[in-house]
């Protein structure tokens, strides 16, 4: 008997022949590209490092900024202390000496004149009082020693009341002018603790005026320094993105077959009658020949062997 068929499927890829010699282009482009790519690589392994400035440090107006605010340690202090100072003197109580320092000097000079009046008129009195005890003969008598001593109090009253106003008056102006020195005092002490307070703002708005300037020009030279850094990056890199561009080109026109199959088939051939009664018969006798047939004791003598 014959073996059956058998069928094989057999899948391969195939380039068109009208693109086969732009493959073979493609792909020598592509293998000139990697090579440009590690030539530059080689050549670039000791390019020399970036020296420019990447930092941008501190302008002049910056570090004047710094030297005046170093500078201004204490800057309005001695207004402030000394406005304190004032303040409190003005607050404190004023003493007799002081008083006796805001007395008008003349005072004396102003009374003296009244007081030398009121003893011409004492005496002008006392010669009438005796001039008329005479005509009375009542000279030397009680009456008249009353008399008299009535006008010499009336006399020293006089004088004090005189001396006591225009002391009194003096006292007063002295007053008026040491609690005026004190107010003008506070005054003072106020408008300097404010001059010390503004002279510190102001130092503190030219530092920060200085630093503010200083600071646009810190910036603006930093960008500087950013693109000149931002340019060397670009010129070294240009060389590799130029074959990035090359090579991306390079893989947009790589043709890409789809695998194509051919099948292979072997069919079995059809069964042969004549072969098939050959068979059964070569069965049949071996069927016989295992019970016995071709033995002496004749079919069924033997147990069969199979």
């Amino acid at each position: 008997m014959c073996c059956g068929g058998a069928s094989q499927s057999v899948s391969k890829t195939e380039i068109p022949a009208y693109l086969e010699d732009f493959y073979k282009k493609n792909i020598a482009e592509t293998e000139s590209v990697y090579g440009a790519a590690k030539d530059l690589y080689t050549q670039n392994l000791n390019q020399p490092l970036y020296g420019g400035q990447r930092i941008q440090g501190f302008t002049p107006d910056q570090l004047k900024a710094m030297e005046l605010a170093r500078g201004s340690e204490g800057t309005g202090l001695a207004s402030l202390q000394k406005g304190q100072s004032l303040a409190e003197q003005s607050s404190q109580a004023i003493t007799p000496e002081q008083i006796q320092q805001y007395m008008n000097p003349y005072t004396q000079q102003v009374l003296d004149p009244t007081l030398r009046e009121a003893a011409k008129a004492n005496e002008q009195l006392r010669l009438a009082q005796q001039g008329k005890a005479a005509q009375m003969n009542a000279f030397g008598g009680s009456r008249g020693a009353i008399q008299a001593a009535e006008r010499e109090r009336g006399y020293t009253q006089n004088v004090g009341d005189l001396t006591a106003k225009a002391y009194g008056s003096a006292f007063t102006g002295a007053m008026g002018q040491a609690n005026a020195d004190r107010a003008r005092q506070l005054q003072a002490g106020q408008l300097l603790g404010q001059q010390g307070a503004q002279e510190q703002a102001m130092g503190v708005q030219d530092i920060n005026t200085m630093l503010g300037t200083g600071a646009m020009q810190q910036t603006q030279g930093q960008r500087g320094l950013d693109l000149a850094y931002g340019n060397f990056m670009e010129q070294r890199d240009q060389p590799y993105a130029n074959l990035n561009r090359l090579q991306a080109a390079l893989k947009g026109s790589y043709y890409q077959p789809g695998p194509t199959s051919s099948t292979t088939t072997t069919t079995a051939p059809q069964a042969n009658p004549f072969s098939q009664i050959a068979g059964a018969g070569l069965a049949g006798l071996s069927l016989y020949g295992g019970y016995g047939g071709f033995s002496p004791g004749g079919f069924g003598s033997m147990t069969p062997r199979y």
